[in-house]
């Protein structure tokens, strides 16, 4: 170096030298050498476990120097590219860093595998930051890959995320399956809701919203899967057909699946306020279904 011999050789290489010897930034005769310079940040992240740590290191121990590098101090300034998201492009990078710069309150936005490594290295690693979805898609609506990730995270017994934090993933993702016509699938993910009244609240929701009174192939498969598959009671589906006939201002669909749905005094009432009048005129054979043993719960 003192004899200047580096500027006869390739930058290239020299970053090689460097890199070989531990050196992850070494000032040459004519520039300064970054052996991270044109690397992304997972190969950044190698190169520190590899080349700038003893081979007794941790896994932890680079992500921490790399933390250091991508981040700098007033002893080393940044050498090293942040673990952006992929769907941010380099051309984004600058002014992303700015953005964050002005604003400390806002968590700086890294991809969903460095969270997933910190996790690794520590177990009560924040949850919270790592299912955003911003970490791996720029729709901060789409859920898909965070619920998906979160039950994953449930069964190897990670379970430190806030109930709150569970609610808007459930929340969420159910509203977006809900969007793209799945509300049967909706169903599903809310099922997840640990908190049984809640849980029993969102599916309930959901069914007033979506049964249809018309008995179409599609709506009884609907119906038979949310019975038969997810052990949705019978009595939730015909309580929403009735909400949906009293809306509709259909007082004998009403009646008839107030009856289904195990509500007899209310059927009752519905019957004698608005349908007993037209009881004997003929071809009235819409509540003929009703079984003489239910007859004892039927009340003025």
């Amino acid at each position: 170096h003192s004899m200047q011999t580096d500027s006869f050789i390739e930058e290239e290489r020299l970053r090689i030298f460097a890199l070989l010897a531990g050196k992850p930034v070494w000032q040459s005769s004519d520039s300064c050498i970054n052996v991270c310079s044109e690397l992304d940040w997972k190969r950044c992240v190698a190169v520190h476990l590899w080349y700038m740590l003893p081979p007794t290191a941790s896994v932890a121990d680079a992500l921490s120097k790399y933390e250091s590098a991508f981040q700098g101090s007033e002893e080393v300034k940044r050498y090293a590219c942040p673990p952006l998201p992929p769907y941010i492009d380099e051309v984004e990078l600058l002014g992303l860093d700015e953005e964050m710069n002005e604003t400390d309150s806002k968590k700086p936005l890294y991809d969903i595998c460095f969270h997933l490594l910190k996790l690794y290295s520590d177990r009560h690693y924040s949850l919270q930051q790592l299912l955003d979805p911003s970490t791996v898609t720029a729709n901060h609506l789409d859920y898909r890959l965070s619920w998906h990730l979160w039950n994953v995270f449930q069964a190897l017994n990670y379970n430190h995320l806030s109930t709150s934090c569970q609610g808007l993933l459930h929340a969420s993702y159910a509203a977006q399956l809900e969007s793209a016509g799945l509300w049967e699938m909706a169903i599903f993910v809310l099922l997840h809701i640990p908190d049984s009244g809640r849980r029993e609240s969102a599916v309930r929701e959901m069914l007033n919203l979506h049964c249809s009174l018309e008995e179409t192939e599609e709506s009884m498969e609907k119906e038979q899967s949310l019975t038969e598959k997810l052990l949705i009671p019978i009595q939730w589906i015909h309580q929403a057909k009735a909400i949906r006939a009293c809306r509709e201002g259909d007082k004998r669909s009403e009646a008839l699946h107030l009856y289904k749905a195990g509500h007899w005094n209310h059927c009752h009432r519905l019957v004698i306020q608005h349908l007993a009048s037209g009881l004997n005129k003929p071809k009235t054979t819409y509540l003929h279904c009703t079984h003489k043993q239910n007859c004892k719960w039927f009340q003025l």
